[in-house]
């Protein structure tokens, strides 16, 4: 009887369209289109699959309005919404689920743009990263690259492939090789294959279809100079006026902060935001929230993001001594970096916005952070390190060792369940 009830309340039909139309439909994606009596998708898609029998209605702009519409018609029998491929593969499947429960839905998905291109390059999906830049800064190519990474890069229009290919040059990936995958599926397919460094001369003025997917390849000019994928990039790499965290003691902060997919990090006292970043770079669901009260620093923290391929990394230019109030309004955090202007009153307020479990560092370079360290060790436990590591440099005409500042840490863990009150 339940599973009766259930299919009887699945009043929404969604279909995955490709390129190639209703040769790609399955015998059930084509059945529910003959039976339709609304239709709703983009135009393009309309002209593909529907049928002479149903009402069409093209998706309007803003896409809000389009469900306004699919909503007046909640539990209508044999409604359909037309999307390309997989609706839920950088589709329109998310958007809908938020907005109607899945189990109003009956779901047929097409064959993705990720399926086709990764058949027409031989690629195993599951070692392909994919990319998707509709809507998106472009910048947060940065983030993939990788020497010897195989990336799909979904495109925003027409012009995005010019625009990657210079970007790819810019920062050292001219040898990178780019297939350029347009109109996969469909009548209009054209698959063309050069070095990113090779791309104005061959495809520099030439118009390009606007469904287009880049296929990268890469290839490192200088595959030595690449720092790989774990935490602690050299200093160098970032732009900063000497308030960084150093390489070696930000892979160990991190590990102690230790990202998980998805969650939220507060990076207090960011500095260059070289934490945030990092922490971002973990992952791309991940999310970061940096505060610092120096204006020029802010603006070194957006370059750096941009740098690094996370422009969506959160900033506030903020003073904390002054108050909390710019993270009241902020979702409660997984994790938290206190990397300058440590407080009592801070970190007690972190500790009570912390989720369950989640994990609070503090680094100190003062004989007066250290102290509070101590205190807070004394009356919370965790784990409290001194950290001192020295470097060789030239001394006259030889060589000698050089200490670096001394690192106090502090390690904290919430382990039990943080009430609503102090959420």
């Amino acid at each position: 009887m339940h599973d009766v009830m259930e299919k009887s309340a699945r009043w929404l039909i969604v279909i995955g369209v490709g390129e190639e139309g209703e040769q790609g439909l399955t015998p059930a994606a084509k059945n529910a289109l003959a039976n339709a009596t609304y239709i709703f998708g983009a135009r393009r898609l309309l002209d593909k699959v529907a049928p002479s029998t149903a009402c069409t209605l093209p998706w309007p702009s803003p896409l809000s309005k389009g469900m306004d519409a699919l909503l007046r018609l909640r539990h209508t029998p044999h409604v359909v919404v037309l999307v390309s491929g997989d609706p839920f593969h950088y589709g329109l499947g998310g958007w809908l689920v938020e907005r109607i429960p899945l189990h109003e839905m009956t779901v047929i998905p097409g064959v993705s743009s990720i399926s086709h291109a990764c058949a027409q390059m031989g690629w195993l999906q599951q070692h392909t990263l994919v990319l998707s830049l509709h809507g998106r800064d472009e910048t947060s190519l940065y983030r993939v690259l990788e020497h010897g990474q195989h990336v799909l890069v979904l495109t925003s229009d027409a012009e995005a492939p010019h625009r990657l290919a210079g970007m790819l040059c810019a920062v050292g990936f001219g040898r990178s090789h780019i297939t350029l995958l347009e109109a996969l599926g469909g009548d209009q397919q054209r698959c063309r294959r050069l070095q990113a460094d090779q791309w104005q001369g061959v495809l520099g003025q030439q118009d390009l279809h606007s469904l287009n997917i880049m296929a990268l390849e890469l290839t490192a000019d200088y595959p030595d100079r690449c720092h790989g994928l774990a935490a602690g990039r050299p200093d160098e790499l970032f732009e900063n006026d000497g308030q960084i965290t150093r390489s070696d003691v930000r892979a160990m902060t991190l590990a102690h902060l230790r990202p998980h997919p998805g969650e939220r990090l507060w990076d207090l006292g960011a500095g260059s935001g070289a934490i945030a970043i990092e922490w971002l770079r973990a992952g791309p669901e991940m999310v970061a929230v940096a505060v610092e009260r120096h204006l020029a620093r802010c603006e070194i923290i957006q370059r750096n993001a941009q740098r690094f391929g996370v422009p969506h990394l959160q900033l506030f230019e903020h003073d904390l001594h002054t108050g909390t109030a710019i993270l009241d309004a902020q979702p409660s955090p997984d994790a938290v970096f206190i990397g300058g202007g440590a407080s009592h009153a801070l970190v007690d307020y972190c500790m009570s916005r912390l989720t369950y479990y989640g994990r609070l560092v503090v680094n100190a370079v003062t004989l007066e952070t250290e102290q509070l360290l101590y205190e807070l060790h004394k009356q919370h436990g965790g784990q409290l390190t001194r950290v001192a590591m020295e470097y060789v440099e030239p001394l006259g005409r030889m060589r000698g060792w050089k200490p670096a500042r001394t690192i106090t840490q502090w390690c904290w863990q919430q382990t039990g369940p943080v009430s609503s009150t102090r959420r």
